[in-house]
C-alpha cells in the first residue's frame, strides 16, 4: 500500500463503498488500531497468524451482517409502500370515511 497505512486504506473502503463489510488482517496491529479501524462501520480485524477456523467466522459474520443489512433496507422500503383502498361497497365508503383526517378550518384573512 505505497503512500497509505492501513487505517487510510480502510477510509477510502468505507468511501467507495460504505455498505461493504470489511476484514482487516495485519501483522502489527494493536488493540488500539484495531478499535479506531471498527469505528462505527462493520468491520473485523485479525491478526497474524491466522487460524482458519476465526477467519471463516469472520467471513461468516461479514456476510450475515450484509445480508442483514439489505434485508432491512428491503423492508424498510416496503413500508414506504403507499396503499390503496379500492371499492366502493358501503363498508368501503364508511372505512374511508372514518380514517378521512378531519377538515382543516379555513384560514382567517
Amino acid at each position: 500500500m505505497p503512500g497509505m497505512d492501513g487505517l487510510e486504506t480502510l477510509a477510502e473502503l468505507r468511501r467507495a463503498r460504505p455498505e461493504a463489510p470489511i476484514i482487516m488482517i495485519s501483522g502489527h496491529g494493536t488493540i488500539e488500531t484495531a478499535v479506531k479501524a471498527r469505528g462505527s462501520a462493520p468491520t473485523t480485524s485479525s491478526r497474524k497468524p491466522l487460524s482458519l477456523e476465526k477467519t471463516l467466522v469472520s467471513v461468516t459474520r461479514a456476510l450475515e451482517h450484509g445480508r442483514l443489512e439489505r434485508e432491512n433496507a428491503n423492508l424498510k422500503a416496503r413500508l414506504n409502500v403507499r396503499t390503496e383502498i379500492i371499492g366502493d361497497s358501503e363498508p368501503i365508503r364508511a372505512l374511508r370515511e372514518a380514517i378521512a383526517p378531519p377538515p382543516r378550518p379555513a384560514a382567517a384573512c
